[in-house]
This record gives structure tokens, sequence and C-alpha cells, in this order.
């Protein structure tokens, strides 16, 4: 198996090993560690054990939402009880899922608004479909586009969720407007385990 360490590091310090495999370091632009944390991708057996498999799902598990479909763009559907009111609305919203963002002030004063920090321009480039952003490529040291790195400090919520940092959020913003400094940038480096 191998597992991707990420690192966010405008130093480029090194990132300790956890033993866990795989190690990261976040540093953000003023030089403070935000993060540490491991990213670990599992293929095949996982928390069930190697001579087991997750217990079935029910099919409709979302009830009378449930939608049955394994198509690319099965995410992508609306739950097949809404309402005519309720479905004019998910469609408002999914148009601004997959629209484009831009910096304000703007000719269009729908969409503008983007940043001052930020991860992309449209939820969905990082969501393609309305699914999950694509895993990293051992093969490429490019950072895909839907990869993020979650920040947190010790300790949990009262609901048991990890607690964000609180300058930089739950997560890393490594994108910006022009003449804005992003919160950091992110490295992909494959150790083998």
């Amino acid at each position: 198996m191998r597992s991707p360490a990420t690192q966010a590091d405008p130093g480029r310090d090194p990132a300790p090993d956890n033993g866990a495999g795989a190690s990261s370091l976040a540093t953000v632009n003023r030089g403070v560690v935000a993060a540490v944390m491991t990213v670990v991708l599992i293929f095949g057996t996982g928390a069930f054990g190697a001579d087991s498999a997750p217990p079935p799902l029910d099919p409709d598990l979302g009830g009378d939402t449930t939608r049955s479909s394994d198509a690319q763009a099965s995410f992508s559907f609306p739950a097949p009880n809404l309402t005519t009111a309720e479905r004019r609305r998910f469609e408002v919203g999914d148009s601004f899922f997959t629209k484009n963002w831009v910096t304000a002030p703007a000719s269009t004063d729908a969409r503008d608004g983007l940043g001052p920090v930020f991860n992309a321009q449209a939820c969905s480039s990082c969501h393609v479909e309305d699914g999950r952003g694509v895993p990293p490529d051992p093969s490429d040291s490019t950072v895909p586009l839907g990869l993020l790195l979650r920040l947190s400090v010790p300790g949990e919520s009262a609901t048991g969720a990890p607690v964000p940092d609180p300058v930089y959020g739950g997560q890393l913003q490594d994108r910006s407007n022009l003449g804005v400094p992003a919160e950091g940038t992110m490295h992909v480096g494959w150790e083998g385990s």
C-alpha cells in the first residue's frame, strides 16, 4: 500500500514521521505551523479486516428521497419526491454550485464575491458531477484541485468534531485573489509503507 504525504509548506520544512506510513506538515505564510496531519488513502481492505466486507446497505437508505442510479452523474440528481417549488430551489442552488465565481466588483453582480482566499472558483471544480474530489496520482507531483488540507487545533468541539484553527479555519485556502497571499501551498510526496 502506498500513502501520500501531503505537505502545505512555503518554507519546505521537513515533515515529521508519525509512524503511520505518511506524514505531513502544514505551514502558512507567516511560518506558523497550522496543523500536522496524516493523509492515508486505503485501497482494498480497511476497517472491516482483510477477510470481511462492510455490511450491506439498505437499497432505500434515503427513504422517499432515494434515487436508484449508479450513473456517473448520480449525485447531481434531485430527490425524486421534491415539489415544484423545492425543485426550483434545488436548480437555483445547483447553478451556484456549478458556476465560476469572480472577484468583486465585477461586471456580473450575480456571481461576484470570490475570495480573498479560496480553494477553487466553483464548487464543481473540485466536486465533479457533485461527487468527491480526485485523489492524488502517485506518478504526478501536481496537487489535484479537489485535494484539500483540513486544519485543526488539539481538542474537540461539544459535538466531538475537530476544533478549527482560530486564524485559518477548518481548511487551508491555497488560492487567492490577485494581490492577496494564499494561506499556504500543498506539496504531495509519496512514501512506501
